[in-house]
């Protein structure tokens, strides 16, 4: 309705060009570990991950609901139960998916004795989206990413937002998104995660370590 509204009065004139090439097409590429010190007490840690390879139905919807259930969702992320919950590791951790970059960064903070530790059940997590994702986990991202859609529906600057870009880039309409973010399957995430590798792991090492571990 409000698309509507706004084709009817604004009568903007659209200068339709080439839709332009925001993307940066990732390959898998050998591990990069990198270390600093610094003179905060915890350790911060910093992992990208490399998405390969990717169709573009992949970056637009899939890689969207894979960051959700890692680590972009709720306080029932897989990386939040795993660091924060079952091993009171760190007070945060969460992913952020990077569209246009074609990257996916975890970050959190640690005890300086704790940073291998923490890599490590990362890499676990990571391993369980590529066949141990539960329907609750699955369910709740795709409710909580299409909840925001139908939010952002009701707010003109986010509309006008989606307008402009679906015209500049590759951003489908409101509607098409839904529908598309609701027909994804469990196993679309499992697929997708054979396309995801750890590029870096940079950790910023703070305090001083306990030697007797």
């Amino acid at each position: 309705e409000v698309n509507e509204i706004i084709s009817a009065y604004a009568k903007f004139k659209v200068i339709k060009n080439e839709k332009l090439d925001y993307y940066i097409n990732n390959t898998k590429r050998k591990l990069v570990k990198k270390s600093e010190n610094y003179l905060y007490a915890q350790t911060n840690i910093v992992l990208i991950l490399n998405l390969n390879n990717l169709t573009d139905y992949e970056k637009k919807y899939i890689a969207n609901i894979y960051n959700i259930i890692l680590g972009g969702g709720s306080l029932e992320t897989k990386l939040y139960k795993k660091l924060r919950n079952e091993h009171s590791l760190c007070y945060n951790v969460g992913s952020m998916y990077q569209k246009y970059d074609g990257l996916i960064l975890i970050t959190t903070a640690v005890d300086i004795n704790q940073e291998n530790f923490a890599v490590k059940l990362i890499k676990e997590s990571l391993k369980e989206m590529e066949n141990n994702i539960s329907d609750e986990e699955f369910n709740q991202a795709k409710e909580l990413i299409i909840s925001s859609l139908n939010m952002s529906m009701d707010n003109i600057g986010r509309v006008v937002d989606n307008y402009f870009y679906k015209n500049t880039s590759d951003l489908d309409d409101y509607e098409t998104r839904i529908k598309e973010f609701k027909n994804i399957k469990k196993e679309d995430i499992y697929k997708f995660s054979k396309k995801v590798s750890i590029s870096t792991i940079y950790s910023l090492v703070g305090g001083e370590k306990d030697e007797k571990n």
